[in-house]
């Protein structure tokens, strides 16, 4: 990518890999130690909410397309490139705003990273949970209750 704005995807490319990384060692120190669940959850939101800001940021900074009035125009407002940010990491994609140049790949790269946070997310929260549904209950794989063996 060339253009006055190629550093800024770089470094938002490079924040994405980073809070992935920082994802993953928050989600498996949350299993390892229930102990300290509630320190572990602030964490994922605190990095979470920071991904959301730095994305922000990227936005702002490169610009994006207002197309919520009559007539297209260009907008820097942080509020706007906030607000877009969250409705493209969450994948909703309204329509209002639209991203331009360098900022289309970027806005791409948040949505696929939406996808990906949401299913470690559901699947963390399921493996959270699972040990204290029915704890005297044996189930099979394909969703039997199984006999205890004797």
């Amino acid at each position: 990518m060339t253009g006055p704005f190629s550093g800024i995807a770089i470094m938002g490319g490079l924040f994405a890999i980073a809070f992935m990384w920082l994802l993953i060692v928050r989600l498996r120190s949350l299993l390892a130690h229930p102990d300290r669940r509630w320190l572990e959850l602030g964490l994922l939101v605190f990095n979470f909410v920071a991904l959301i800001l730095v994305f922000a940021w990227v936005h702002h900074s490169i610009g994006l397309m207002d197309m919520s009035g009559p007539g297209a125009r260009g907008t820097r407002d942080f509020g706007d490139a906030l607000y877009f940010s969250i409705i493209t990491i969450t994948t909703l994609g309204y329509g209002d705003f639209i991203p331009i140049g360098p900022g289309r790949p970027i806005a791409a790269m948040q949505g696929l990273l939406g996808y990906f946070i949401l299913g470690i997310l559901v699947s963390t929260g399921f493996q959270l949970i699972a040990p204290h549904t029915n704890p005297g209950r044996d189930v099979d794989m394909d969703g039997t209750a199984g006999k205890d063996e004797e």
